[in-house]
């Protein structure tokens, strides 16, 4: 009897450590109006990247070893080439 006592009150622990550890506090949920200055933040930036035609500062936004492919279906890999077919993208237009 007391090894069935022992078993149930070791799984009564664990299925309260797991409905504890799931249950959110105030603390852990994202605050939305900082996230939303981020955003704000990197959109801004973005778009002066592009008023500027500033290829190296757009492709800052992509990582080292991401991939850009535009509508058209022409694919850049990498940040170098991303800088390279922004530049080019700049290069054939007149404004944005």
């Amino acid at each position: 009897m007391k090894i069935i006592a022992s078993a149930s009150f070791i799984l009564s622990i664990l299925l309260l450590t797991l409905i504890s550890g799931c249950a959110s506090s105030p603390s852990a949920l994202p605050d939305a109006s900082n996230i939303r200055n981020i955003l704000t933040g990197r959109n801004q930036k973005l778009m002066a990247a592009l008023s500027k035609k500033d290829a190296a500062e757009l492709a800052g936004f992509f990582t080292e070893d991401a991939t850009w492919i535009l509508p058209n279906a022409t694919t850049y890999r990498g940040r170098a080439a991303i800088e390279r077919g922004a530049q080019a993208i700049f290069d054939s237009i007149d404004s944005l």
